[in-house]
């Protein structure tokens, strides 16, 4: 069976937040669904279980709260996911879609 991606990400692709606005406010309601947790390094656990689907072990130790509620499924992250998804062959977007990711993480509430 064949696996459709939901995003076309060609191998030239760069990310451009105007062209995927989903992900700027995703990660608006990421840092509101996860505001009352105490942790070091949200932005990191948050890219890598988007891009990954896991944390490194001694990450979920330092930080079983925290972990818990990223593999809960229950962060509004899905399209994310799949963004991720589609531009595997793209390394230039995907980094870029990381820095994004960080940069909107690390923004202050005004």
């Amino acid at each position: 069976m064949l696996h459709y991606k939901k995003y076309l990400v060609k191998n030239t692709d760069q990310f451009d937040p105007e062209f995927f606005s989903f992900v700027g406010n995703d990660v608006d309601l990421i840092k509101e669904e996860i505001q009352h947790i105490v942790c070091d390094y949200k932005a990191e656990f948050i890219v890598y279980f988007l891009k990954d689907h896991c944390l490194p072990g001694d990450w979920e130790k330092a930080n079983p709260e925290f972990v818990a509620l990223v593999k809960s499924k229950s962060l509004s992250s899905g399209n994310i996911e799949l963004l991720f998804e589609s531009c595997y062959n793209n390394p230039v977007f995907k980094q870029q879609l990381e820095t994004y990711i960080k940069g909107k993480m690390a923004e202050k509430y005004v």
